[in-house]
């Protein structure tokens, strides 16, 4: 695809911006959902009002116009965003518009401006410098052992990285390795029993809890989502189809990838953005959301869905949202350290964001079901064996619902099942996390029995391509 030079008017404004501090991810996936959506809408002006100064003197209204116009004409309509890549000069999302799949580059000021954008094509970072001497508990004497050294340390090399946590599920037995650090300077290599925050990964879980309550005769997929919350609010409806528990748990529903009122409380801290988003705040906003798509239609990632979806939940059971994780998942599996909340006696690997600052791990409230839980390599790599039949028998029944494929889109999107995405060629179920200091990768193929977990605590590349890696290297 040729990409017209409107598009480098815009790029030219990343010169010099290296040192520019970026806000917390959440409040810039704010800003990415709002230019999406006023992309969408041909509404130049409404993007060009959330620009800096800086950007307004070096663009007309005019120019960014005609940037506007132009992408929309080659590229069509910005059908869904994937999780960024973070760098030093911004926010690197995957884009799949109609026409073709681009980078959408945002770069924030400290007053959650827009300083810079741009449509170019997808990067993929390249290591930079070795690091000597890699802390690591693997014994290195198996040829699996000499297998995961040689993709892990590739990661491990990057000067950013501070510690990962590996767990691989084949042929009913289960292996564990850390490298790096829990803690920069502690000489603490990560466990298997090392706690992680798992992020996105929390998603899975809260479509565990749907699939269970649907089993227990206590909702059905396709009920309406305001069937349970309060009768104060307008019907969650967009051109004139209701969204549902299916759509929630699918991201299928239209709602944004995140409410906008995210960040405009007076208690809002960008270093752990849902700390005090409760109840009455996403109640607030769900009175006036703007849907992206029509209920049903399109795959577009929520995490507002799935925290709205583990809010109905709570609110159907009378029961907190971490009570049902331990209740329904955690204690049937025997998964001892996958929780919320953090005991005294518990210890948290220290998270770093992209700088290699070290940075507070994040608490959350009515969006507890998007990414609050937290969790070790030895009660996921547990939760796999789940997955794949090891489970008590109504929680079994519930996690084979999960996995059943439940919207596949026509335009070369995902397959997804219930919180799960589904590789329609390998079979695999997967997720990814990531939260202001670490990042996951959870998957499983339900054909080979095997499985693969990766943690790392530091917010740097996704531990994606580490875990595609070992798959291929071990032959999972």
């Amino acid at each position: 695809m040729k990409y017209s030079c409107g598009l480098v008017v815009v790029m030219l404004l990343l010169m010099g911006l290296n040192g520019v501090a970026q806000p917390a991810s959440q409040a810039v996936d704010s800003i990415a959902t709002l230019v999406r959506t006023y992309y969408n809408a041909r509404q130049a002006d409404s993007i060009y009002a959330l620009t800096d100064a800086s950007f307004k003197k070096a663009v007309t209204g005019a120019q960014f116009n005609q940037f506007i116009t132009s992408s929309f004409s080659e590229l069509g309509s910005w059908m869904s965003t994937g999780e960024p890549r973070i760098a030093a000069d911004g926010y690197h999302y995957p884009v799949h518009f109609a026409n073709g799949t681009l980078e959408f580059l945002l770069t924030l000021n400290n007053q959650r401006q827009i300083a810079a954008l741009a449509l170019q094509p997808v990067q993929t970072p390249k290591p930079t410098r070795a690091r000597q001497n890699i802390l690591t508990n693997n014994p290195l004497q198996s040829p699996l052992d000499r297998q995961v050294d040689s993709v892990v340390s590739v990661y491990m090399s990057k000067p950013e990285a501070v510690g990962l946590s590996v767990g691989i599920l084949r042929k009913d037995s289960l292996f564990t390795y850390g490298y790096g650090e829990t803690r920069l300077g502690s000489r603490d290599t990560p466990t298997g029993n090392t706690l992680f925050e798992i992020g996105s990964v929390s998603k899975t879980f809260t479509a565990v809890l749907l699939a269970d309550a649907v089993r227990q005769g206590q909702v059905k997929l396709d009920d309406r989502a305001s069937q349970y919350l309060p009768d104060s609010l307008p019907p969650l409806r967009y051109d004139g189809v209701d969204v549902t528990l299916r759509m929630l748990a699918n991201h299928t529903s239209g709602l944004p990838r995140l409410p906008v009122n995210l960040n405009s409380s007076r208690l809002y801290d960008p270093q752990n953005p849902y700390a005090h988003y409760d109840e009455q705040e996403l109640f607030t906003y769900l009175k006036t959301v703007a849907f992206v798509h029509k209920p049903g239609t399109t795959y577009d990632y929520s995490n507002l869905g799935m925290g709205l979806l583990g809010t109905i939940l709570s609110r159907r059971t009378g029961k907190l949202y971490e009570q049902l994780l331990t209740e329904v998942i955690a204690k049937p599996l025997g998964l001892s350290n996958t929780l919320i909340t953090l005991p005294v006696s518990k210890h948290l690997a220290q998270g770093y964001d992209q700088s290699g600052k070290a940075v507070h791990s994040w608490e959350f409230k009515a969006l507890t079901g998007a990414g609050g839980i937290r969790s070790t390599t030895d009660d996921l790599l547990l939760y796999l064996q789940a997955n794949l039949g090891k489970a008590p028998g109504r929680l079994r029944s519930a996690l084979q619902l999960t996995q059943q494929p439940t919207y596949t889109d026509t335009q070369s999107q995902p397959t997804v099942g219930l919180g799960w995405h589904i590789n329609p060629k390998t079979g695999w179920r997967w997720h990814n996390g990531g939260t202001g200091g670490f990042r996951s990768f959870v998957g499983f193929d339900p054909k080979k029995k095997t499985g693969i977990v990766v943690l790392t605590n530091a917010q740097i590349d996704s531990p994606d391509e580490v875990a595609r890696q070992l798959i291929k290297a071990v032959g999972l």
